[in-house]
């Protein structure tokens, strides 16, 4: 079991860390959840080797099967268990009793443990012990190692730290190395511990210690910047707006490296691996490979297939739509809910032939408005308007 949690990109190691990399939110995989998957299936218009097809179908099912052995133990002992999602990170250590969690959409991080017996001495500070030092080790800046992966993690992917320039002191300091330490007990001592009693899953009562701290108010724009590089590197290579690429990031995983969802899909631009990222890598190398999550977990490679796959999108399934802004609300809405589902929105076909067609003589607003009556997902309706709306708030970067 252990072999396939690595392919998988979970580390596990007894009494350590349990790093759930490529889990979701549920628990079960929903209907809107199957429904993104047959949406990301219907994108996929290139013929590509059965051995790799076979290789990724192979990949999913074993995936699934892994996470519902793995999560069947956090399900007994949390009332409340978390997975990772595309906004996001989770991490368990201690066997499961203590847990680590970064909600990368509101600024939030959470850091619990689970004690069976509070009255037991020193188990109170045993726990703290447990709260400080998962909180000194998320926000030190310091060193070679992404404090979420694990010295016995030997896995190639390290990338810039998750909460790398998110987190000051009282003084308004980044917090590094040095100060890490101190800022842990500053967040214990000036917002304490809660505890709460709680009924596990497994009929146990027991009692859950939390601290919480907040990232910095423009936490997701400093997320940005770390990745604005490669933005600008693979927007200009592959004639895209930057502003574009960063809301289409921004949305799909609020600038998380870890982002994850039970598609599966990974990383920040959230690439399917036998859709999306498999059409892009084949467009970037002119190879057919199954690609891991840890390729797809590295910015570098992450930016410049989601880049390749909206060039893809633009200029040969979108390639009849004159201009830009004509185009960009149609690849927009494709990246989330497929070529296939915008191609009946605009012409009642899956003919995309008929697009330009369909499209010519409309405004960038009138084809907002169609689709936003003609599109059949909410969720993509959705996506659609956001990511429209946060192209604004990278305007002075695309200058």
């Amino acid at each position: 079991m252990r072999r396939v949690l690595a392919v998988l990109g979970i580390t596990c190691c007894a009494g350590i860390a349990c790093s759930l990399f490529p889990l979701g939110t549920q628990a079960q995989i929903n209907r809107d959840e199957f429904n993104s998957f047959l949406r990301a299936q219907d994108s996929l218009f290139t013929q590509f080797t059965d051995s790799v097809t076979n290789e990724y179908d192979s990949f999913a099912r074993q995936q699934l099967v892994e996470f519902e052995q793995f999560k069947k133990e956090i399900d007994r002992l949390w009332d409340d268990a978390l997975y990772p999602s595309a906004k996001d990170y989770v991490e368990y250590r201690n066997d499961f009793h203590a847990r680590f969690h970064v909600d990368f959409e509101k600024g939030d991080v959470k850091a619990s443990v689970l004690v069976d017996d509070l009255s037991r001495a020193g188990a109170f500070e045993k726990a703290k012990a447990e709260i400080l030092e998962q909180i000194q080790e998320a926000v030190q800046s310091a060193g070679q190692r992404d404090p979420y992966r694990l010295a016995s993690d030997t896995s190639s992917v390290a990338g810039p730290r998750i909460l790398h320039d998110q987190v000051v002191d009282k003084s308004g300091r980044g917090v590094n190395a040095a100060r890490a330490a101190q800022y842990a007990r500053d967040v214990v001592s000036s917002s304490g511990i809660s505890v709460d009693t709680v009924v596990s899953k497994d009929g146990f009562k027991r009692i859950k210690l939390t601290a919480v701290f907040n990232l910095v108010p423009d936490h997701v724009k400093r997320r940005a910047k770390q990745y604005l590089p490669y933005a600008s590197q693979y927007s200009k290579q592959y004639h895209l707006d930057l502003r574009l690429v960063l809301a289409i990031m921004h949305t799909e995983s609020y600038f998380n490296p870890r982002a994850t969802s039970r598609i599966p899909a990974f990383g920040l631009m959230q690439l399917v691996p036998g859709t999306a990222g498999r059409e892009a890598y084949n467009k970037v190398y002119g190879q057919d490979r199954l690609l891991t999550p840890d390729y797809l977990y590295d910015p570098q490679n992450n930016i410049e297939l989601g880049c390749a796959y909206l060039n893809l999108l633009r200029f040969t399934y979108l390639k009849d739509l004159e201009g830009d802004q004509e185009a960009y609300p149609c690849v927009i809405a494709s990246y989330n809910g497929g070529i296939g589902t915008v191609c009946r929105a605009l012409t009642g076909t899956k003919n995309l032939d008929n697009i330009g067609r369909a499209a010519k003589g409309k405004s960038s607003d009138e084809l907002i408005r169609h689709l936003g009556r003609k599109l059949p997902y909410e969720e993509t309706r959705n996506y659609l308007t956001n990511v429209l709306q946060r192209m604004a708030l990278y305007d002075e970067w695309a200058r």
